[in-house]
Order: C-alpha cells, then sequence, then structure tokens
C-alpha cells in the first residue's frame, strides 16, 4: 500500500490565482462603486419627496401658501416648533426652519437656544441641521440651515424679497417680488421644480476654482453657500444697467451677484422634486442650464420652463417692478 502524496501549489499557480483575484477585483469595483451611488441617489431622491410632503403639510395650514424662501417680515419672531414641547423663536426664518413642525423637526432647538444666547443672534444662520431628510448623501457635510445641499425653486414660488430694496411697496400683495403664491395658482405643477440639488453661489465660477464647504464662512466662490436657493436657468434680465433680480452677492440686483444653480452630483445629474410630487433625475441641459467647457453656469439659461410655474419661458420677477 503505497502512501498518499500531497502536492502544493506552485509559485506560478499561486500567481495566475492571485492576478484572477485581482482581475475580478477590478471588474466588481466599479459596479460596487455603481450600486452605492444608486443606493445615495435614491435616498436623495426620497429626501426630496418627504420634503414636497412637508411643504404641502405648511401650504394646507397656511391658507394654500407656499413658504417664502425667507420670512418676509423683519420686525416679527416667528415661533419654530418640533412638537408642542418644543419651540424656539427665530427672526426671518428660511423655508427648512418653517417647515420644522411638519418634518419632524430640522435641527436641534436647544442646540439653536444655546447659540442664540451665546452669540446674541436670533436668527437661523447658525443652526446646524439634524434631520436628515435636508441634508444630500452625496453633500453629507452641508448641515447649515443657509448652506444646505438642497435648494427651493424661490424666484418663482416664494421670493419675499421686497420689490425695492430700499423703499418697498406698500400696495396690498405688490410689496415682494414673488410672494404670496398659493398652490393652486401654479398652473403646470408636474413641470415646476420646488426643491433640488443646489450648487450655492459657486456655480459661476470654473470647477477648478472652487473652494470647499465651509459652513462659518460666507465665500461667494465656496461650494454650497448659500445653497438653500435654488436660481432658475436664466436668473438675470438685464436692463440695460444692471441684471436686475440677482439675490446673491455683494450687491443685490446688480451684475455682482450670483447664481446658485443645480449641481449634478449623482453621476452628472441632479436630483429634482416637482409640485406635483414627482422626483426626477435630470441633467442639468435637460432642465434648461447652460454651461461652459469650464463646468461654470453661464447666466444665460436656454429655458425657465421648469421652474417658471406654467411649463413655458419666463423671467423671474426683478428686483424693482419699474425696471423692465
Amino acid at each position: 500500500m503505497y502512501g498518499s502524496t500531497r502536492r502544493g501549489f506552485t509559485l506560478v499557480e499561486m500567481l495566475v490565482v492571485i492576478a484572477i483575484i485581482l482581475v475580478l477585483i477590478g471588474l466588481l469595483m466599479p459596479a460596487l462603486a455603481t450600486t452605492r451611488e444608486s443606493a445615495r441617489s435614491t435616498q436623495c431622491l426620497s429626501n426630496l419627496r418627504q420634503l414636497y410632503l412637508a411643504t404641502m403639510q405648511f401650504a394646507g395650514v397656511n391658507n394654500g401658501i407656499l413658504p417664502p424662501f425667507r420670512w418676509p417680515d423683519a420686525t416679527r419672531r416667528v415661533v419654530i416648533r418640533f412638537n408642542d414641547a418644543e419651540a424656539v423663536e427665530v427672526m426671518r426664518p428660511r423655508w427648512p426652519s418653517l417647515l420644522s413642525e411638519f418634518a419632524q423637526g430640522v435641527f436641534d432647538l436647544d442646540q439653536l437656544r444655546q447659540i442664540q444666547q451665546s452669540t446674541g443672534r436670533i436668527d437661523d444662520d447658525l443652526a446646524v441641521v439634524t434631520n436628515r431628510i435636508f441634508i444630500c448623501p452625496n453633500a453629507p457635510e452641508r448641515v447649515a440651515v443657509r448652506s444646505l445641499g438642497y435648494g427651493y425653486n424661490y424666484q418663482f414660488l416664494g421670493n419675499s424679497r421686497p420689490k425695492y430694496s430700499d423703499n418697498p411697496s406698500q400696495l396690498p400683495g405688490a410689496q415682494y417680488a414673488c410672494f404670496p403664491v398659493s398652490e393652486s395658482s401654479v398652473a403646470a405643477a408636474h413641470m415646476t421644480v420646488l426643491f433640488g440639488d443646489s450648487l450655492g453661489s459657486a456655480g459661476e465660477w470654473p470647477a477648478r476654482e472652487r473652494l470647499p464647504y465651509s459652513a462659518a464662512e460666507r465665500l461667494i466662490n465656496s461650494v454650497g453657500n448659500h445653497g438653500y436657493t435654488l436660481d432658475p436657468p436664466r436668473s438675470y434680465t438685464r436692463d440695460g444697467i444692471n441684471f436686475t433680480n440677482a439675490h446673491y452677492g455683494a450687491d443685490h440686483c446688480t451684475a455682482n451677484s450670483r447664481m446658485c444653480p443645480v449641481e449634478p452630483r449623482h453621476s452628472g445629474r441632479a436630483n429634482v422634486v416637482f409640485l406635483d410630487g414627482h422626483t426626477a433625475s435630470m441633467t442639468p441641459e435637460d432642465l434648461g442650464y447652460s454651461m461652459n467647457l469650464d463646468g461654470s453656469f453661464n447666466r444665460n439659461g436656454v429655458t425657465n420652463k421648469y421652474f417658471s410655474g406654467t411649463g413655458t419661458d419666463r423671467n423671474p420677477a426683478p428686483c424693482d417692478p419699474n425696471r423692465n
């Protein structure tokens, strides 16, 4: 009876096996990355849907009026609630704060009270968002209320900026650029973006020149700065002198202001939710934006039809109604 012999792998065979494993890993890694991105995009779309539902609840208790991007009355504090037991007063709250009681809270109210007490400020500028539905999985660092990853189509749905920056009109219903807007007045809800992935005021800079996100500093070319607003593709209308309806920047309503466009951070696409509640993943070009070869957005977008509320291409309201 012969004894059994055991033959091991040769060095060449081991190298071949290792090479095969490395090839398989190389083939699987892109698929895994794609799967992870798909999961993040799905979560982002779910977040946007939740923001839509909270907005509809806000409108439901406010006579059908959609939220302003900021509370228009700078003389009155607004009570922000999470539940009946928790509330904090905020001056000129932004739309995330206004949705708080309809979204199971936005930020830690105790933390905001402590910030208000230590800084003497009673706005929500320094509030840190803790509710994950306000935070895009592909922009998890953007947790400041004013510099979120999600922006609101405020120019057509809730622009509570005074029509006259220095002397607001006192005519009933005419003192604000585009507020109040009722949900029922939006003729083409299925074609009207409500919220979407926002790049912030760095959008007009080439991609390689943008600064990283910073919640503490208000740097115009910093990614995410002022990201709670979402400007339409053509946000700026010339009156022969200035861009009349620009919102953010060194000087509002001038060529020094900056647009806050969408950010295609989901494999080249931006996620949006429309006013009828359906979500979509679209390229900036699909939404009507115009981009330069260096990745910067230019002000001469192709169309505003997905923002205007009518399904047609319209300009947003200018700062000053005496300008055309």
